[in-house]
């Protein structure tokens, strides 16, 4: 890979940490309160999107947060205060 006139190698990343679990949550607010739930880990699927929510997925070395679309002011507000 070339940076300017310079040549860069490629960096090899390790994907997995030993022992680590992907983990999907769900911040949601349905019951009168904000909770946060664990709906997966290890493989997570789209099926545990809820578009009325917010999910948070923790992978190796990111955090995704999803806000979907359907999410109320009080879950988009407090996703970031979770995602800390």
């Amino acid at each position: 890979m070339k940076l300017g006139d310079a040549d860069v190698p490629l960096k090899q990343f390790k994907q997995e940490k030993k022992g680590f679990q992907k983990v999907m949550l769900r911040l949601s607010d349905e019951q009168g309160s904000l909770v946060l739930t664990k709906v997966d880990s290890g493989k997570t699927d789209r099926d545990g999107i809820n578009p009325d929510d917010v999910i948070f997925i923790e992978d190796v070395n990111i955090l995704y947060v999803i806000v979907g679309s359907g999410a109320s002011e009080k879950e988009r507000h407090n996703s970031w205060v979770e995602a800390e």
